[in-house]
This record gives C-alpha cells, sequence and structure tokens, in this order.
C-alpha cells in the first residue's frame, strides 16, 4: 500500500483495505502502470484490466494470490 499511496501522493494510512481503488482517484494511465508493476513483480499476466473484477486491495491480492498458486 506504501507504494499505491506514493504514486497517488496521499498517506499510506488513508487507503482502506476494503475501499475500490478507483475511490483513491488513480486514473487508466496510472491503472495501466500499476497493473504492470504488479505482473513484473509477481511473475504473473492479467489477460484484462483486474480491477474490473477485483476492484479493492483485499480482492485484488487474493486474485493475484490465487494466480501464484497460494493464499492471500
Amino acid at each position: 500500500m506504501t507504494e499505491l499511496a506514493g504514486e497517488l501522493n496521499i498517506p499510506p494510512e488513508s487507503i482502506l483495505p476494503d475501499q475500490t481503488l478507483l475511490s483513491l482517484g488513480i486514473d487508466s494511465i496510472r491503472v495501466v502502470a500499476f497493473v504492470a508493476k504488479l505482473e513484473e513483480r509477481c511473475g504473473i499476466r492479467f489477460s484484462e484490466n483486474p480491477l474490473d473484477d477485483h476492484p479493492t486491495i483485499t480482492a485484488l491480492s487474493q486474485h493475484v494470490a490465487n494466480l501464484m498458486g497460494g493464499a492471500a
């Protein structure tokens, strides 16, 4: 969350795990960059924008964990 907060220029403590990422003010360019960093860091590829089906940090982390073969 710290990296996302830095990208959005907001305090990390203002990000709630069950808050939608779009409600934080992330725009489409930052979504693309965020997803690309997530794919690179985790060694996965999304077939489409994962925020469409997994809009919160909690939901997205669970989805990523599933893709990586583990649990969040």
